[in-house]
């Protein structure tokens, strides 16, 4: 199957958008290996308003209660 999400945000200043997409690529990643999750590729877009993610061929199953932020991620800091 493949994803896509799509984060509505305040509007970015152009020299944030490419470090944002960048380390919302390697968060994405690294979620989904820690979950075990198979997928083909990563690849992020940006508005000046939203940031957006597709995965391709991704294969796994993960409840609700799987995904969880228990850490603050400074896309911008």
């Amino acid at each position: 199957s493949d994803l896509i999400f799509e984060l509505g945000c305040e509007e970015l200043p152009a020299s944030a958008v490419q470090r944002a997409l960048a380390q919302l690529a390697s968060l994405v990643q690294g979620g989904l290996g820690e979950k075990s999750i198979s997928f083909g590729s990563v690849e992020t877009y940006a508005t000046p308003r939203r940031l957006i993610v597709a995965i391709s061929d991704c294969h796994g199953r993960i409840s609700r209660r799987g995904i969880r932020w228990n850490q603050k991620h400074d896309l911008f800091g």
